[in-house]
Protein backbone atom coordinates (compact mmCIF):
# COMPACT_ATOMS: atom_id res chain seq x y z
CA UNK A 1 0.00 0.00 0.00
CA UNK A 2 1.25 3.84 -0.95
CA UNK A 3 1.33 5.85 2.40
CA UNK A 4 -0.79 8.86 2.32
CA UNK A 5 -0.41 11.78 4.08
CA UNK A 6 -3.93 10.68 6.23
CA UNK A 7 -2.51 7.11 6.90
CA UNK A 8 1.12 8.51 8.15
CA UNK A 9 -0.96 10.81 10.02
CA UNK A 10 -3.01 8.08 11.52
CA UNK A 11 0.18 6.41 12.27
CA UNK A 12 1.73 8.88 14.29
CA UNK A 13 -1.56 8.81 16.65
CA UNK A 14 -2.76 12.11 15.24
CA UNK A 15 -6.18 13.17 15.94
CA UNK A 16 -8.59 13.57 13.19
CA UNK A 17 -11.58 15.89 11.98
CA UNK A 18 -13.91 15.25 9.10
CA UNK A 19 -14.57 18.50 7.38
CA UNK A 20 -16.32 17.32 4.11
CA UNK A 21 -14.15 15.12 2.30
CA UNK A 22 -10.86 17.14 4.13
CA UNK A 23 -9.21 15.76 6.87
CA UNK A 24 -7.28 17.57 8.91
CA UNK A 25 -5.83 16.80 12.43
CA UNK A 26 -6.90 19.29 15.45
CA UNK A 27 -5.34 20.58 18.32
CA UNK A 28 -2.13 19.53 17.84
CA UNK A 29 1.51 20.20 18.19
CA UNK A 30 1.32 20.68 14.82
CA UNK A 31 2.47 24.20 14.58
CA UNK A 32 5.50 22.36 15.28
CA UNK A 33 5.43 20.08 12.41
CA UNK A 34 4.46 22.61 10.58
CA UNK A 35 7.33 24.86 11.15
CA UNK A 36 10.12 21.77 10.43
CA UNK A 37 8.33 21.14 6.90
CA UNK A 38 8.76 25.10 6.25
CA UNK A 39 12.69 24.50 7.44
CA UNK A 40 13.16 21.49 5.34
CA UNK A 41 11.45 22.94 2.24
CA UNK A 42 14.35 25.15 2.43
CA UNK A 43 17.21 22.84 3.30
CA UNK A 44 16.23 20.27 0.65
CA UNK A 45 16.10 22.73 -2.19
CA UNK A 46 17.90 20.65 -4.23
CA UNK A 47 16.65 16.94 -3.38
CA UNK A 48 15.53 15.07 -5.69
CA UNK A 49 11.67 14.29 -6.29
CA UNK A 50 9.55 11.41 -7.33
CA UNK A 51 5.70 11.09 -7.54
CA UNK A 52 5.82 14.16 -5.03
CA UNK A 53 7.59 12.38 -2.46
CA UNK A 54 11.33 13.68 -1.53
CA UNK A 55 13.83 10.64 -2.33
CA UNK A 56 16.06 10.84 0.66
CA UNK A 57 19.97 10.81 1.03
CA UNK A 58 21.54 9.87 4.12
CA UNK A 59 22.24 13.82 5.05
CA UNK A 60 18.26 14.66 4.44
CA UNK A 61 17.60 11.67 6.62
CA UNK A 62 20.02 13.49 9.52
CA UNK A 63 18.33 16.77 9.15
CA UNK A 64 14.78 15.00 9.66
CA UNK A 65 15.90 13.31 12.52
CA UNK A 66 17.13 16.78 13.91
CA UNK A 67 13.54 17.80 13.76
CA UNK A 68 12.31 14.50 15.01
CA UNK A 69 14.81 14.87 18.24
CA UNK A 70 13.61 18.13 18.45
CA UNK A 71 10.30 18.23 18.84
CA UNK A 72 9.33 14.57 19.30
CA UNK A 73 8.78 14.73 23.10
CA UNK A 74 6.10 17.59 22.57
CA UNK A 75 4.23 15.23 20.42
CA UNK A 76 4.25 12.18 21.89
CA UNK A 77 5.22 13.01 26.07
CA UNK A 78 4.81 10.50 28.54
CA UNK A 79 2.01 9.58 30.78
CA UNK A 80 0.75 12.84 32.61
CA UNK A 81 0.77 14.73 29.92
CA UNK A 82 -2.95 15.51 28.38
CA UNK A 83 -1.83 13.99 24.87
CA UNK A 84 -5.27 12.86 24.18
CA UNK A 85 -5.84 16.31 23.22
CA UNK A 86 -4.26 15.78 20.25
CA UNK A 87 -3.68 11.92 19.73
CA UNK A 88 -6.01 9.22 19.83
CA UNK A 89 -5.88 6.60 22.64
CA UNK A 90 -4.98 3.13 20.92
CA UNK A 91 -7.32 1.24 23.41
CA UNK A 92 -10.48 3.13 21.77
CA UNK A 93 -8.92 4.11 18.29
CA UNK A 94 -6.26 2.33 16.35
CA UNK A 95 -7.26 3.48 13.12
CA UNK A 96 -7.48 0.23 11.50
CA UNK A 97 -4.22 -1.20 12.79
CA UNK A 98 -1.98 1.92 12.09
CA UNK A 99 -1.50 3.03 15.16
CA UNK A 100 -1.63 -0.24 17.34
CA UNK A 101 -1.14 0.99 20.71
CA UNK A 102 -0.50 4.35 22.68
CA UNK A 103 3.42 5.45 21.26
CA UNK A 104 5.83 7.45 23.23
CA UNK A 105 9.27 9.08 22.32
CA UNK A 106 10.81 8.11 25.27
CA UNK A 107 10.17 4.13 24.96
CA UNK A 108 13.00 2.56 22.30
CA UNK A 109 10.84 0.60 20.02
CA UNK A 110 8.60 3.38 19.88
CA UNK A 111 11.38 6.13 19.04
CA UNK A 112 11.97 3.69 15.99
CA UNK A 113 8.21 3.32 14.81
CA UNK A 114 7.70 7.14 15.39
CA UNK A 115 11.05 7.83 13.49
CA UNK A 116 10.29 5.88 10.30
CA UNK A 117 6.17 7.30 10.12
CA UNK A 118 7.39 11.13 11.13
CA UNK A 119 10.27 10.48 7.99
CA UNK A 120 7.67 9.49 5.52
CA UNK A 121 5.32 12.04 6.51
CA UNK A 122 7.57 14.96 6.04
CA UNK A 123 9.65 13.54 2.96
CA UNK A 124 6.07 13.21 1.64
CA UNK A 125 4.81 16.94 2.61
CA UNK A 126 8.29 18.60 1.50
CA UNK A 127 7.85 16.84 -2.14
CA UNK A 128 4.32 18.32 -2.51
CA UNK A 129 5.56 21.53 -1.61
CA UNK A 130 7.94 20.85 -4.48
CA UNK A 131 5.37 19.73 -7.01
CA UNK A 132 3.10 22.97 -6.40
Amino acid sequence: MVPTIKSLEHALGFKWKSHGGMHRATETPLPLVEEAIEDLTAELSDAWVRNRHVIPDEEELECIDTHFDRIGPELWPDEGFNRNTWLVDANEEDFGGLYPRNLYFSVPEDYDLLRQSFQELLLYKVGIRFYE
